[in-house]
């Protein structure tokens, strides 16, 4: 076997040229059947739409109006429970509250019925800005829906920072 090898010499690039073009056939299959597995899964998967805003997050809050003390958590406790507010029930029901206010002063064209998964929230870098976003198949609702959970959500900080 090594002496077969020593007697063909080097490897030219007409070699090389020659092995493709045998293996012509097995080279364009692979070809064709990875282009055409992505353009399947191309038009199989759905587009959706983001929007997003930015919110500043003030910490420490008053304990109770008797003591004006400021009880202030780690940095992660406070972040976590601004981010699951953000995503909370009450929050939620004041932007779909919002967003029917919107649609009786006619500023929106059709109703919107705001969907919780859609909500979601993260912080940006190690800072106290909360960027809220929210995730749609119909870009049309992303940027109302956005704002409205933004202005529920500061509405409802203000609330707890009044008590």
């Amino acid at each position: 076997m090594e002496q077969q090898q020593a007697n063909r010499g080097p490897t030219t690039t007409r070699d090389l040229v020659a092995v493709i073009f045998r293996q012509k056939w097995v080279i364009l299959s692979i070809f064709m059947v990875t282009t055409l597995s992505v353009v399947m899964l191309n038009l199989r998967t759905p587009t959706t739409y983001e929007a997003s805003g930015r919110v500043r997050v003030e910490r420490g809050r008053k304990e109770t109006t008797l003591q004006p003390n400021l009880r202030v958590l780690t940095w992660k406790e406070e972040i976590s429970s601004e981010l699951e507010t953000v995503k909370s029930h009450p929050v939620a029901k004041e932007a779909q509250a919002i967003l029917d206010q919107w649609y009786e002063e006619g500023n929106l064209s059709h109703p919107i019925r705001l969907n919780r998964l859609g909500v979601g929230a993260g912080v940006v870098g190690e800072s106290n800005v909360l960027d809220i976003s929210y995730t749609s198949q119909d870009a049309s609702v992303c940027r109302p829906v956005t704002a409205a959970v933004i202005e529920a959500y500061s509405r409802y900080r203000r609330f707890l920072s009044e008590m």
